[in-house]
C-alpha cells in the first residue's frame, strides 16, 4: 500500500513539473498570438534590443563556425570590435547554437519558441525549487500555481527580449534550491553550477541574484536551524569559486565597458535624482495590467498575481505571533520599496551605474522574495481547510482558470502595449528584407578582404553580424568613445553608442575601404552598379583603400588637434574632413569648398522649414549637412506631433535623404549640378536642425589622392579569425602606415614577426612606423585582462576541486536531528496524503 501511494505521489509530481513547463509556455503564446505573433503570424517576435543587439548577435555566431570571424575580436561591426564582452553571454546558452541551423528568414520562428521555452524553465525550475527546498510535496496544486506566477510575471513579460536575463531569471530558483543544499550541509554544487551560469549569460543579472542569495539567507535564518557561522563561510566559498571561473570573460568584459560606456541624455538627467518616483506610483505596479516604458525613466515591473498579492498580505496575519519573522519580512519589503524609488540604492542594485533602459533590472528577485512569501501562507491555510476530495477538487480548478485567465490578461495587455510603443517587426517584411540583401551579398564574387557599406539599415543597425559582412555601422552599448566621437566629427550619423553607416561621403568610403555598396535612395553618391534587386542596388567603389596603407604626408602629423581649426569650426565635418585629407594625403589644398546661399524661414508650427538658395560654383558633386540642436539647448519640436510630419527634403526638385534624426546629422548628398546653375534646396524636418552648411567637393582631387594611397598599400593574403596578415612595400624610412581599425587597447602587431607599438590618429584609429622596404604584418587581438582572467580561472578551478574532494561536514547534531525528524514528518505526511494530494 505504501509503494502503491508512493507511485502516486511520483506520478503527481512529474505532473506538477509537466504542467509548470507547458501552461506557462502556452499562455505566453497565447498572449503573443493576441499580438499576430506566432510562426506563420502578421509578427515576428523582433522588437527594441531584441532587434537591435540580440537577433544580428544570435545570426553571427554562424560565422563563428567557418571560421569568418572570432569569439575574440570580430569585423562585422565599426571597422572591428573586441567581440569577448558581447560572445560571452552567448557561447554558453545552447539556444543561440540551436539557432545556426536554420536560414536567417526563419529565425523569427526560432527564438518565438526559445521565448516560451525560456517561458516554461522559468515555472520548471521554481517548481523544482518549492518541491525539494519548500517541501512543495505537501500541496501540489499551490506550486503549480505560484510557478505559473513566477514564469508569466509582468517583469519576464517586458524584458522577454532579453533572452539572456530570461534564462537568469529561471536559474535563479536553481540558486537558491543550491543555498538550501548548502544549509542541509552539503558542499553546494548545484549553487555553484547556477551561478556561475547566470555570470556567464549576464553579469549584471547574477550580481543582483548573488545580493538576492544573502537576502534570502537571512530570511531562512528565521525558519532554519542550522549552524550559521559554517554556512556563511561554506556559502562565501561557493560565491568566490563561482566569480572566480568567470573572470576570463569577466575582466575583458569590465574593461571594455569601462573604457566605451556612453551615458544617454536622459540617464545623465536622472542619475542626478536622489528620489525617483512617488511611492504611489511603485505600488501602482503590483496591479495587473500596468505598462511603462522600457527607456531610462520607466517604472519598475512588479506584478506577480493578484493571489501572491492576497497570501502575502495574509502571511502576516497567520504569523503574527512570530514577530521576529514578519518584522523581517516586512524589512525586507521596505528594502526593496525604499531601493526603487531611492537613487543610490537603485545603483547599487545595478552595479552602481546609472541603466541606459529597462528600468529595476533586479526586480525579478524581489518578485521571486513575494510569490516564496504568498506560496508558505497558502500552503498553510490549505493545510486548515477540511472538505471532501471533490470539493477541494473543483475549488481548485476554479481557481487555476481565473489565476492564470489573470495571467494571460496581464501578459497579453503588455505585449499589445509593447507594440503600440515600439512596433513588432512584420513577418513579410523582415523575410523579403533578408532575402533581397542576403541575395545581393552572395553575388559579389571577392575572395579578398573587403568592407561593405549599405547607407540606414532598414533593420537594425548591426546588419554586418546579421549578414556576416564587414561594414562600419554598430550600436554597442560599450565601444571606444574617441572612435565613436571622431566619425561623429567627420559626419558620420553618431551619437552615444549608435554608429550608422549614414553621411560617409567618398573620401571617408575610400578611406575606410568600403568597397561595396548596397543602396536604399535614389539620391545616392554614383558608384558602378554592379547588380540590383527588388529596388536595391549593389555598387562597386574602386577608390576604397586596403585596411593598411602608407600615410602619402610624411611624419609630421598632429594626432590629437584638429590644427587650424577653432572649436566652433570642428562642427563642420568637412573641414575636418580637409584637415584629415591633408594629413593622409600631404596635400595642402582642401577637397572641400564652403558655398554661400541665401536662407528663408518659412513659418510652420510643426516642423523646421528654410529654403536655400545657390549658385554651383562648378560641376562637382555637392553635400550638405546642417548642424545639430535636437536634445540640446534651443528649439525642441513637440514629441507628440513628430511622428505625425512628412519630412519634405528637396534638391531641384528632387528627393534627398533626411537630415536631421534622433541620433545626430549627417553628409547629405545634394547631387550634381552645371556651373552657374541656381540650385534651390527646401528642408522640413520632424527633428530641428541647425546651421547648414554646403560645400563643393573636388572630385578629381579627391579621387587623385585616393589612388596615390593605392600604391603602397596592405596586401591582405589572409583573412580569418579576427586576424589580417600580408605585406606591404613601404617608400622610405619612417612612414607611417594607418590601419582602419578602431584604436582600441589589445592589438598584436608584428612587423616580419616582431611584436611593435601602436598609437592612434585622433585617439581613434591605429598608426605604426615602418622603415623602408617590403615587410610582412600581422594584426591580431587580445582583449586586456584576458590572460590574467584565464589564469585566474584556472587557479579558481582548482580550488574548487580541493573543495569537492577534500572531506567535511557541517551539519551539527542539533541541525540533523531536526532533518531528520523533518524528513519523517514529509514522508509520514505524504503516505497519508496520499490520494489526497493536489
Amino acid at each position: 500500500m505504501k509503494k502503491m501511494n508512493g507511485r502516486r505521489i511520483v506520478r503527481k509530481t512529474f505532473i506538477t513539473y509537466f504542467f509548470s513547463f507547458l501552461c506557462p509556455a502556452i499562455i505566453m503564446a497565447l498572449a503573443l498570438f493576441n499580438t499576430d505573433i506566432y510562426p506563420g503570424g502578421r509578427n515576428t517576435i523582433f522588437i527594441y534590443d531584441f532587434k537591435a543587439q540580440f537577433l544580428p548577435t544570435y545570426a553571427s555566431m554562424r560565422y563563428l563556425i567557418d571560421g569568418e570571424s572570432s569569439f575574440i575580436y570580430s569585423f562585422l561591426g565599426a571597422l572591428g570590435t573586441n567581440a569577448l564582452p558581447n560572445y560571452s553571454m552567448y557561447l554558453v546558452n545552447p539556444f543561440a547554437w540551436i539557432s545556426v541551423l536554420f536560414p536567417l528568414e526563419r529565425l523569427s520562428d526560432v527564438f518565438y519558441f526559445e521565448t516560451l521555452v525560456e517561458t516554461g524553465l522559468c515555472g520548471l525550475t521554481f517548481c523544482c525549487y518549492l518541491i525539494k527546498g519548500r517541501n512543495g510535496k505537501k500541496n501540489l496544486f499551490a506550486t503549480f500555481l505560484f510557478s505559473c506566477f513566477y514564469a508569466l510575471m509582468s517583469y519576464n513579460v517586458m524584458y522577454q527580449m532579453v533572452l539572456p536575463w530570461l534564462l537568469v531569471v529561471a536559474l535563479l530558483p536553481m540558486v537558491l534550491l543550491g543555498l538550501e543544499m548548502i544549509m542541509d550541509g552539503k558542499r553546494g554544487m548545484l549553487y555553484i553550477v547556477s551561478l556561475t551560469i547566470s555570470l556567464f549569460l549576464c553579469y549584471q543579472m547574477a550580481y543582483m541574484t548573488g545580493i538576492f542569495s544573502i537576502i534570502y539567507i537571512i530570511f531562512r535564518m528565521t525558519e532554519r536551524d542550522f549552524d550559521r557561522v559554517r554556512m556563511l563561510v561554506r556559502f562565501a566559498v561557493c560565491s568566490l569559486i563561482s566569480l572566480g571561473l568567470y573572470l576570463p570573460a569577466f575582466i575583458p568584459t569590465l574593461i571594455d565597458v569601462l573604457n566605451g560606456r556612453f551615458e544617454q541624455k536622459e540617464v545623465q538627467a536622472q542619475a542626478k535624482s536622489l528620489f525617483y518616483y512617488p511611492i504611489g506610483k511603485v505600488l501602482n505596479q503590483l496591479f495587473a495590467c500596468r505598462f511603462d516604458k522600457i527607456d531610462a525613466g520607466g517604472l519598475p515591473s512588479l506584478f506577480c498575481g493578484t493571489a501572491t498579492l492576497f497570501f502575502f498580505a495574509l502571511f502576516f496575519v497567520l504569523h503574527r505571533r512570530e514577530k521576529k519573522k514578519i518584522l523581517l519580512v516586512a524589512l525586507i519589503t521596505v528594502f526593496y520599496f525604499f531601493s526603487m524609488i531611492f537613487g543610490p540604492l537603485n545603483r547599487m542594485w545595478h552595479g552602481f551605474i546609472e541603466p541606459n533602459g529597462y528600468p529595476g533590472r533586479y526586480t525579478y528577485t524581489f518578485c521571486a522574495f513575494l510569490i516564496i512569501v504568498a506560496f508558505d501562507a497558502m500552503t498553510l491555510i490549505a493545510e486548515k481547510i477540511k472538505a471532501p476530495k471533490s470539493t477541494r477538487l473543483v475549488m481548485a480548478t476554479a481557481l487555476a482558470v481565473v489565476f492564470l485567465l489573470e495571467q494571460y490578461f496581464n501578459a497579453a495587455s503588455i505585449i499589445a502595449s509593447y507594440n503600440i510603443a515600439k512596433n513588432y517587426s512584420p513577418s513579410i517584411a523582415y523575410e523579403f528584407y533578408v532575402s533581397s540583401i542576403q541575395e545581393l551579398i552572395d553575388r559579389i564574387d571577392d575572395e579578398g578582404f573587403y568592407r561593405l557599406g549599405r547607407g540606414e539599415s532598414k533593420l537594425c543597425v548591426n546588419e554586418g553580424e546579421l549578414f556576416g559582412v564587414n561594414e562600419l555601422s554598430y550600436f554597442s552599448t560599450a565601444y571606444p568613445r574617441d572612435f565613436m566621437n571622431t566619425m561623429g566629427l567627420l559626419g558620420m550619423c553618431q551619437t552615444e553608442h549608435y554608429l550608422v553607416d549614414v553621411g560617409s561621403t567618398p573620401f571617408m568610403n575610400g578611406l575606410l575601404g568600403i568597397k561595396y555598396r548596397i543602396s536604399f535612395y535614389d539620391n545616392v553618391y554614383e558608384y558602378e552598379e554592379l547588380s540590383s534587386n527588388n529596388g536595391y542596388s549593389l555598387s562597386y567603389n574602386k577608390y576604397a583603400l586596403s585596411p593598411g596603407f602608407i600615410l602619402g604626408g610624411g611624419t609630421a602629423i598632429n594626432m590629437n588637434e584638429w590644427v587650424g581649426l577653432t572649436e566652433e569650426e570642428t562642427e563642420n565635418p568637412f573641414k575636418c574632413q580637409n584637415v584629415m585629407f591633408r594629413d593622409l594625403t600631404g596635400d595642402s589644398e582642401p577637397i572641400y569648398t564652403d558655398v554661400e546661399y541665401e536662407l528663408e524661414e518659412i513659418e510652420d508650427e510643426s516642423a523646421r522649414h528654410v529654403k536655400l538658395q545657390f549658385v554651383a560654383p562648378d560641376d562637382n558633386p555637392m553635400w550638405l549637412y546642417c548642424k545639430n540642436t535636437y536634445g540640446k539647448e534651443g528649439k525642441i519640436l513637440d514629441a507628440s506631433v513628430v511622428e505625425s510630419i512628412q519630412t519634405i527634403n528637396t534638391a531641384n526638385g528632387k528627393s534627398i535623404m533626411e537630415i536631421a534624426n534622433d541620433l545626430s546629422p549627417s553628409c547629405t548628398y545634394l547631387g550634381r549640378f552645371k556651373k552657374g546653375e541656381i540650385v534651390e534646396v527646401e528642408l522640413k524636418e520632424r527633428y530641428y536642425f541647425g546651421t547648414p552648411f554646403v560645400v563643393s567637393m573636388d572630385e578629381k582631387r579627391c579621387n587623385d589622392a585616393l589612388e596615390r594611397l593605392q600604391t603602397y598599400s596592405w596586401d591582405i593574403t589572409k583573412h580569418s579569425g579576427g586576424k589580417l596578415e600580408g605585406t606591404i612595400n613601404v617608400p622610405y624610412n619612417g612612414a607611417l602606415m594607418m590601419i582602419t581599425l578602431p584604436y582600441i587597447h589589445g592589438y598584436q602587431i608584428y612587423i616580419d614577426g616582431v611584436k611593435t607599438g601602436y598609437y592612434g590618429y585622433r585617439g581613434a584609429i591605429p598608426m605604426i612606423p615602418l622603415p623602408e622596404g617590403e615587410h610582412f604584418v600581422s594584426v591580431s587581438f587580445v582583449p586586456p585582462g584576458l590572460k590574467i582572467g584565464i589564469i585566474a580561472g584556472i587557479i579558481s578551478f582548482v580550488i574548487l576541486l580541493i573543495y569537492m574532494l577534500v572531506p567535511g561536514k557541517m551539519v551539527t547534531r542539533k541541525t540533523k536531528q531536526t532533518k531528520d525528524e523533518s524528513d519523517e514528518e514529509q514522508k509520514i505526511s505524504g503516505c497519508n496524503q496520499g490520494e489526497e494530494s493536489q
